[in-house]
C-alpha cells in the first residue's frame, strides 16, 4: 500500500511540473510575445497592391540601411521560443523627375537573407540606377508623401540598365527560402513587403484614411 501511495504520489508531482511549466510558459508567451503590428497589414494587402503602378524612377546618391523589430511569433501558446524578429531594409532617394522623395523597402525574417540583399546593392546597383518600382497610386498622390520624413515606398524593383535582379541572389544563396520562377518570386516577395510594410510601418492614421477604420 505504501508502494503505491509512493508511486501515485510522484506521478502527481510529475504530472504537476508539467503542467505547471506549461502553464508558466502559457503566461508568460501572453506576456512576452504581444502582437507588436500596427495595422491589420496582411488583410488589405491584396487591395493595396492592386492599386499599385510600376513606376520608372532613377536612384541617385541613395542611402541604405536596416533596423530589425520584433514581431509576434507564430510559435504555439505553450512553447517557449516567442522570439522571432524581422529585419527592414531601407533604400533612400530623391528622383529628379517626379521631385519626391522615395524608399525602397523589404523585409527579411532571416539575416542572412538580408545580408543578401545588401550584397545585392553594394555590388549591384550603381551610384545611378534606372529602376522599375511598384508604387501605390493613392500614395503617390497623397501631397503628405514625397518628403525626406515621409518618403513614397517602394515595395519591389528591378533594374531596368541590368539582368541582375534581387531575385538570384536571395534565392541561390538561400533556396529554401524560395523555390519558384523569377515571376512567382515577385508575387510573393511583393505581398511579404507590403503586407509588413502597411502592418509594422504605416501609421495607423493613414491606414484607417486608405482603407478606413480597423475592426478590434
Amino acid at each position: 500500500m505504501k508502494r503505491v501511495l509512493l508511486i501515485s504520489g510522484v506521478s502527481l508531482l510529475a504530472l504537476g511540473l508539467i503542467f505547471g511549466k506549461l502553464i508558466g510558459r502559457y503566461f508568460m508567451n501572453k506576456v512576452d510575445n504581444p502582437d507588436t503590428s500596427v495595422n491589420n497589414g496582411q488583410t488589405y494587402a491584396a487591395r493595396y497592391i492592386a492599386d499599385c503602378d510600376t513606376l520608372q524612377l532613377v536612384m541617385k546618391d541613395f542611402k541604405d540601411s536596416t533596423s530589425t523589430f520584433k514581431v509576434k511569433s507564430t510559435a504555439g501558446p505553450f512553447s517557449d521560443n516567442d522570439q522571432t524578429y524581422v529585419t527592414q531594409h531601407k533604400v533612400v532617394f530623391y528622383d529628379s523627375h517626379y521631385k519626391k522623395d522615395f524608399s525602397v523597402l523589404y523585409f527579411f525574417n532571416k539575416s542572412n537573407l538580408d545580408e543578401d540583399f545588401r550584397t545585392y546593392i553594394n555590388l549591384n546597383v550603381d551610384s545611378v540606377e534606372h529602376i522599375a518600382g511598384t508604387v501605390n497610386k493613392h500614395e503617390m498622390a497623397d501631397a503628405t508623401y514625397g518628403d525626406k520624413q515621409k518618403p513614397i515606398p517602394v515595395l519591389y524593383f528591378h533594374s531596368t540598365t541590368h539582368n541582375n535582379t534581387p531575385y538570384y541572389d536571395l534565392t541561390q544563396q538561400d533556396k529554401g527560402s524560395f523555390i519558384g520562377s523569377e515571376g512567382q518570386f515577385r508575387i510573393w516577395m511583393l505581398h511579404y513587403n507590403v503586407w509588413h510594410y502597411l502592418s509594422y510601418v504605416k501609421s495607423k492614421a493613414d491606414f484607417e484614411r486608405m482603407f478606413g477604420k480597423q475592426t478590434e
